[in-house]
């Protein structure tokens, strides 16, 4: 009686090694499908996207050299090589992460520029805006979006804000920056979708980029194509890797 058990047991194994790989392929797809629907249009294979950055301030007379010059950025002492085009470490980190993601839902072409050298037609396409207070993008959208984030400064200095928060400063004490994820629909034209990755400090802003990318699933779940807004705080001591969702929302209905 044992024989027929063991051969079915023996047929049953050597389906499951020839299905695994077809198992792989399905759990792909199952995943692409709310992973497209979250990225909508932005992965639309007729929509242009366009990721912006923000340049770091270089000065304009600086003479171009194979020596390093001293920049004063924040308050660091950086050296620099002169360059037409500079992007911050955590500006090409939440690059990296939002990058990957497209890719995955099957994004194949991806344009990057700087928001200086956005033309004025190119506002008219789905754009990714990485950073806050140096992009100019990112500005005009959050000066279009008001049941979102708002980002401003007073004594105590830049602090984020909505409708529905208090201010969130960066806390130097307790290790504590802030950033904010917005995706945004009709903003600039009817049709065009904008996502906002971008926070008090560099660090926050990688940290809201990597939150989209590791916790898409959840959000496909709860907003699956629809506009929303997240705040995330991190930990500066582990970095922007411990993003985490202190609030969020769906638009105002």
């Amino acid at each position: 009686m044992s024989m027929p058990i063991e051969l079915a047991t023996l047929v049953a194994g050597w389906l499951l090694g020839e299905i695994t790989p077809l198992n792989y392929v399905w759990s792909y797809y199952r995943n692409k499908e709310p992973l497209m629907r979250l990225l909508d249009p932005f992965v639309k294979k007729d929509e242009d996207c366009i990721i912006v950055l923000p340049r770091l301030p270089l000065q304009k007379d600086q003479l171009k050299s194979e020596y390093p010059f001293i920049k004063k950025i924040g308050d660091k002492e950086i050296p620099l090589h002169w360059t037409t085009e500079l992007t911050g470490i955590h500006d090409s980190i939440a690059v990296s992460h939002i990058h990957a993601l497209l890719s995955l839902a099957g994004k194949k072409e991806v344009r990057i520029k700087s928001d200086e050298a956005l033309e004025e037609d190119e506002w008219n396409v789905n754009l990714i805006c990485i950073g806050a207070w140096s992009n100019r993008i990112t500005m005009a959208t959050l000066e279009r979006s008001a049941p979102y984030f708002k980002f401003g400064t007073d004594d105590k200095g830049g602090y984020i804000s909505s409708p529905k928060t208090e201010k969130w400063y960066y806390d130097e004490i307790n290790n504590r920056n802030y950033g904010i994820l917005l995706k945004l629909k009709d903003v600039f034209q009817s049709g065009k979708a904008v996502i906002v990755a971008a926070g008090l400090g560099p660090d926050a802003t990688a940290g809201a980029a990597y939150y989209l990318s590791t916790r898409w699933r959840e959000l496909s779940k709860k907003y699956s194509a629809s506009p929303f807004g997240i705040l995330v705080k991190i930990d500066t001591n582990l970095g922007y890797g411990s993003a985490e969702a202190i609030d969020q929302w769906p638009p105002a209905k």
